[in-house]
């Protein structure tokens, strides 16, 4: 995959899909430079690509049978960290706090633990 820099120039919601990965939101992007395919995003509000902000990407062409398909990331930046997704840090302790409350939700651990239980989650994604 060639890694490319352009301006989207149209990004349309076009369904949202429930798979084996959980809900994602699917959207048809077009850049200036002519190039266009499928982005998918976890959020309905995506904030990855902005239409007249130029953003780096990459483009795979996927073939299924008689049709073809091109799938559009974002560049992630040596970090991890991709553009429109936040701040790492956030969402690492977005992540710890949603595993310790699903502990909780299905009695694996007390409630009162959801707190240290989430702080163990942060050690362990931080390291």
């Amino acid at each position: 995959m060639e890694q490319k820099k352009s301006i989207p120039r149209s990004i349309i919601f076009k369904k949202a899909h429930s798979g084996t990965n959980g809900l994602f939101y699917i959207f048809d992007i077009k850049f200036d430079n002519g190039d266009g395919g499928q982005f998918f995003s976890k959020t309905e509000a995506q904030t990855t690509f902005k239409e007249g902000e130029e953003a780096e990407y990459t483009i795979e062409k996927k073939v299924n049978g008689d049709y073809v398909n091109y799938s559009i990331k974002a560049v992630k930046s040596a970090n991890g960290f991709v553009p429109g997704k936040g701040n790492p840090q956030i969402e690492h302790r977005r992540t710890a706090l949603k595993c310790a409350v699903d502990l909780a939700c299905n009695g694996k651990v007390d409630m009162k633990q959801i707190i240290p239980s989430a702080e163990k989650f942060m050690e362990f994604l931080n390291s």
